[in-house]
């Protein structure tokens, strides 16, 4: 099958096994929701999937939203999801959506030296903010000539 090639069974190598059965379930039904308890892993389940995408889409721009009920839970999510994806290897453009501003970059600059000491290559990844049409398409379009995936982190507000 082609949705598990070498690279996609690294990734969910990382995961316990009712994560697997959870994102590989995502792999046969283009709908549906995960529904997993608080504190089990869904953002991870939601980490690989978006890996998985990128990896079956190599250089493309694409797009990702994750979405939180307060802005800090979208820091704790941009944290947790940025790990995943750079210790993968995978190399994104971050933004967030909402009144909350940057978050500080220095936890997730420690994470991505300490992938590229284990063998990847990811440069620095700009984290952008903003509210406004303008900024937003200004992400985008950076995204686009870098042909990179953009992940954006907003709240359900902010959406």
């Amino acid at each position: 099958m082609k949705y598990l090639n070498n690279y996609m069974m690294n990734i969910l190598s990382k995961l316990y096994p009712y994560q697997k059965d959870a994102v590989t379930s995502t792999f046969y039904n283009p709908k549906g929701i995960v529904c997993l308890p608080t504190g089990v892993g869904k953002t991870f389940c939601e980490s690989a999937m978006i890996a998985n995408d990128i990896i079956l889409n190599p250089n493309q721009f694409r797009m990702y939203v994750v979405n939180a009920p307060r802005i800090m839970l979208s820091y704790q999510l941009l944290k947790e999801v940025y790990g995943f994806l750079v210790s993968s290897g995978i190399e994104a453009r971050y933004m967030f959506v909402h009144s909350g501003g940057k978050t500080d970059e220095k936890e997730l600059e420690e994470m991505r030296l300490e992938a590229n000491s284990e063998g990847h290559n990811i440069p620095f990844s700009e984290i952008g903010s903003g509210t406004s049409h303008d900024s937003i398409r200004t992400m985008m379009n950076k995204a686009k000539e870098q042909e990179l995936p953009l992940i954006f982190f907003s709240t359900y507000n902010s959406a």
